[in-house]
């Protein structure tokens, strides 16, 4: 599927594009092999929550080939845009400020500690002692204010960070933000792209060094054949001892889903991760291999799939149209003919999670929708024939297409078109769509969705937005006010569950369900779902299509 700006992000993990985004026979075949009877609920093997993990005796040496769904377009968060991908490679090279625990809780990382003052409207970021960048700098304030102000410039990473007014080292290992209003949520933006620390010598080459990767991470840069090869290799000095164990890793960009399994069964890579529903299903009974999948992960929000209404362009900007497109899609037959494992969803969040609420979401009717669109069209005249787009893979070319002759029996035509993923993030921060297969809003606290949702970051089209729907609704934007400024956990979930109750009724995304991960591995491949804390604590499992290098070893 398209990628999610995400993440973990792309800001501070919050979604991705349809790479993050898409899916993909024959319309009218598929509309054929199935009914709507499917249930919300998910088939296929159960997780094995020990899969992934080893307490072995790491041993030391040998190189490791990593299949990625994407290629990215560089490597410094402020400039590139990262989807799993990005922070993939971010991971192996960069440490960030804080992370994320087992228990999707933010700890420190690079920081020792952050530490609010009383109304969460200042931190202070207290750095470990003896750290080193890859070029031998050491890392200390001065560098991380400015990886921070970086961001903060950054036209991209710029506009999440808008409630900051000021970063400035305080003392030679403590850096201070200052935000405009309380942001208790402002630590876990730390823990994925706004959190990245870049060495200065890299932030001072052209193009803020985005091909030239400088971090604290166990692996430095070796070489990038864009859209066919990253390898990164063993740092020496990493400042967590005794890591990482692999010599060297290569990160491989294989888009096509089908294409990147059959690498792994031929023995070509050694690991790779997908969210192809058809591979959750068939990979884990594969005892060649081992197999994990995020679908019991709750510390965090999976990411969800859906589509993604450019409200800003006509006639998308007609809430007739936008239920008519919901009304005209059968999620329950996307989910049984194609995504299968998937759990159809109606709102952004989990039925596990505290957030959740029960809405009123179109369902299912395409009756309602010919009628919506009957009226619309005695108001402003005959809807437009509009594009359905989605990337160059063939099952994401599949879901749409099932979509697409959905919405015609629905009378509402379109024509779907493939894009290759990076461009097809460039083209969603720009508004050059009409309506795209996505998939986004994995998070470890609804907050870092705001910079998505918030009317704040809905610039006209043609301008960078971070609200790719561009959605402008007075009572989300209240909402989210509310959930990013309170230090009472009620108001927050109320304020989450109101915006959840609002995109069921206004309509800037067609939900279809959440979007199952699956890593699959050679048995070789040993602790790739056991990444820790520096306290050696466990950190967060892999969630979203994410898993770091730094702890694997090879067990030949």
């Amino acid at each position: 599927m398209p990628d999610d700006i995400s993440r973990r992000k792309f800001l501070a993990a919050g979604g991705a594009a349809v790479g993050a985004v898409v899916l993909g026979g024959s319309a009218s075949s598929l509309l054929a092999a199935c009914g709507s009877s499917a249930k919300s609920g998910s088939s296929g093997p159960a997780p094995n929550p020990n899969a992934g993990v080893s307490n072995a005796t790491p041993k030391m040496g040998g190189s490791l080939i990593v299949a990625t769904e994407a290629e990215d377009n560089g490597f410094n968060p402020t400039v590139a845009s990262w989807d799993v991908t990005g922070l993939m490679y971010g991971a192996a090279i960069f440490d960030t400020l804080t992370a994320t625990d087992i228990n999707g809780k933010i700890q420190p990382n690079l920081a020792q500690s952050v530490t609010p003052n009383g109304d969460a409207t200042e931190f202070t970021i207290t750095l470990r002692p003896g750290i080193k960048f890859h070029d031998g700098t050491a890392l200390d304030a001065n560098a991380v204010a400015q990886s921070l102000i970086a961001n903060v410039k950054s036209p991209q990473n710029g506009p999440a960070l808008f409630n900051v007014s000021d970063v400035k080292p305080s003392g030679a290992m403590t850096v201070t933000v200052t935000c405009k209003e309380s942001w208790p949520a402002f630590p876990y933006y730390l823990s994925a792209q706004i959190g990245t620390v870049m060495s200065p010598s890299m932030l001072a080459e052209p193009n803020a060094g985005n091909l030239k990767p400088i971090g604290t991470r166990p692996f430095v840069f070796k070489e990038w054949v864009p859209n066919d090869h990253l390898t990164v290799t063993r740092n020496p000095n990493y400042w967590r001892q005794g890591r990482p164990y692999l010599d060297q890793v290569t990160f491989r960009p294989i888009p096509d889903h089908q294409s990147r399994a059959n690498a792994l069964l031929a023995g070509d890579i050694d690991i790779m991760h997908t969210d192809d529903p058809q591979d959750a299903q068939t990979l884990p009974k594969n005892t060649k291999f081992v197999s994990i999948t995020d679908l019991d992960n709750n510390a965090t929000e999976r990411e969800v799939h859906f589509y993604m209404i450019n409200t800003a362009k006509p006639p998308f900007d007609d809430l007739r149209v936008r239920q008519a497109l919901a009304y005209a899609t059968d999620q329950n037959r996307v989910h049984s003919v194609i995504d299968v494992v998937n759990p159809v969803v109606k709102s952004p969040f989990s039925t596990s999670s505290p957030y959740y609420v029960d809405v009123d979401y179109p369902t299912y009717d395409p009756a309602k929708a010919k009628q919506l669109i009957t009226a619309y069209e005695n108001d402003k005249g005959p809807l437009r024939n509009f594009t359905l787009s989605t990337v160059t893979d063939a099952k994401d070319l599949a879901r749409t297409t099932l979509v697409q002759a959905m919405w015609k029996q629905a009378g509402i035509n379109c024509q779907v078109q493939q894009v290759e993923q990076s461009q097809y993030i460039v083209q969603a921060l720009l508004g050059n769509y009409d309506v795209r297969e996505w998939r986004q809003f994995a998070a470890a606290d609804p907050d870092e969705n705001y910079v998505w949702w918030s009317s704040l970051t809905a610039s006209p089209i043609g301008q960078l937005a971070l609200n790719f729907a561009r959605n402008k609704d007075p009572q989300v934007q209240a909402a989210l006010e509310k959930g990013r400024t309170s230090l009472n956990q009620a108001d927050r979930v109320a304020a989450y569950q109101e915006i959840s109750r609002r995109f069921a009724a206004d309509v800037p995304y067609v939900w279809l369900d959440q979007t199952v991960w699956l890593v699959s591995a050679k048995p070789t491949v040993m602790n790739f779902n056991n990444p820790t804390l520096p306290d050696g604590s466990p950190a967060l499992r892999m969630a979203a299509g994410f898993i770091s290098v730094g702890q694997i070893w090879l067990n030949k």
